[in-house]
């Protein structure tokens, strides 16, 4: 499971977080490392692209 992620275009990115409760991170910056412990990246609601996961 990463610890962060970044992403390389500026937008949204909706995610399953560790505990299970689901959620967007709205207008997420290129190349900021953004440390949310997630399970899951989801495409419907993703609009961002070129998203890595940091371990």
């Amino acid at each position: 499971m990463p610890r962060a992620i970044m992403v390389a275009t500026e937008d949204d990115v909706a995610v399953v977080m560790k505990d299970g409760s689901t959620g967007t991170l709205p207008a997420l910056q290129p190349g900021v490392p953004y440390p949310f412990r997630m399970k899951r990246i989801l495409a419907s609601g993703t609009s961002a692209t070129g998203i890595v996961g940091l371990y």
